[in-house]
């Protein structure tokens, strides 16, 4: 078996770009397909997000890919 592949995004980046959007982990959770616990344990840093909900995860915290990785949200970029 395979294991499953993960991109590593520190938590309170996650945390940080959520509460920019203005999303619960609950809300963040129901956009992506999984539960607030699995948003919860990225965010406390046990877990990372699968790469298949790294692009997802950027759209829903309106963030570009690079952003994220580096720890930087639009309202930190100055973006629209």
């Amino acid at each position: 078996m395979t294991p499953m592949k993960t991109v590593t995004v520190p938590g309170a980046t996650i945390a940080k770009c959520r509460e920019a959007a203005g999303l619960t982990q609950l809300q963040l959770g129901e956009k992506l397909g999984v539960g607030q616990s699995t948003v919860a344990h990225w965010e406390a840093g046990r877990r990372s997000p699968s790469a298949r909900l790294f692009n997802p995860l950027c759209v829903a915290l309106g963030v570009t890919r690079q952003q994220l990785l580096a720890g930087v949200d639009d309202h930190e970029a100055g973006a629209a």
